[in-house]
């Protein structure tokens, strides 16, 4: 199961439970879309069972984030309006690809007159989507995506603030080397069992000119002025010469590991 998958599953299940459980309350409604989305990753992915403990919370706040962006994406685009029409399959994907749209893009291209037009929402969500790759001045979504091809490319704003912050203090270019990753890619190149890559929370970055202890020394500068006060660790990847890992996951006992 790919991302772009993922994020149709999403958007069905949270149609699907506006129609059938319109006397609940939106945090009811969560509940639901999330229980049901998770048990159909679940039933459809095979993930080791030594994997399966590790996987659960990233997986919850995964979905947990999607079904946010698609709620309000659905609330901005229909008000809910859409009992006299059914989406079709186009629709579907393209409201998924517009996960990726914050939805003050869509403000831009939308009238008064289309408000509660669905077809003409989903038109001008579609024609924008491919526009808004660009994550920060300096980071694209490309950069990120999980490098098996799955297509996972939901990064934490936290973690783009931070990379932004860092771009900016360094004042030069700052390539990723490893981005997002599914279960099944992080297993593959020997990732922690808790990897802060599989829930968009990490970058493995590099500088050209820069060993990675000058990249680290000049990180924790960055960090002491105040500048990333979202990074939670900090390390030197031992594989290579020059990367370093940065995320913006869980907290830690310490921030900064070894390089």
């Amino acid at each position: 199961m790919d991302f772009n998958t993922l994020k149709e599953i999403v958007i069905r299940n949270v149609l699907g439970v506006e129609a059938d459980f319109k006397e609940l309350s939106g945090a009811a409604k969560k509940k639901k879309v999330i229980e049901r989305v998770t048990h159909f990753v679940r039933k459809n992915t095979n993930v080791p069972w030594f994997l399966g403990f590790a996987l659960n919370p990233f997986l919850d706040g995964l979905i947990s984030r999607l079904v946010d962006k698609a709620v309000r994406l659905l609330n901005y685009l229909t008000n809910w309006n859409l009992d006299d029409r059914k989406c079709t399959q186009i629709d579907i994907t393209n409201l998924a690809c517009s996960l990726d749209l914050p939805v003050d893009e869509l403000v831009k291209v939308c009238t008064d007159e289309d408000l509660y037009n669905l077809n003409r929402q989903i038109d001008a969500a579609a024609s924008i989507s491919a526009d808004c790759r660009q994550l920060s001045p300096n980071l694209t979504r490309n950069e990120v995506t999980c490098q098996c091809g799955c297509g996972f490319d939901d990064v934490t704003p936290e973690l783009v603030q931070t990379f932004q912050a860092l771009r900016d203090y360094l004042g030069r270019a700052v390539h990723v080397s490893s981005g997002n990753r599914c279960v099944q890619h992080n297993t593959r190149v020997g990732g922690s069992a808790r990897s802060e890559h599989m829930s968009g929370n990490a970058l493995d970055i590099f500088v050209n000119g820069l060993s990675k202890r000058q990249l680290f020394a000049l990180i924790k500068e960055a960090h002491a002025e105040g500048l990333l006060p979202y990074l939670e660790y900090c390390e030197g990847i031992s594989s290579s010469p020059r990367a370093v890992h940065i995320d913006t996951g869980r907290v830690r006992n310490r921030i900064w590991g070894s390089v």
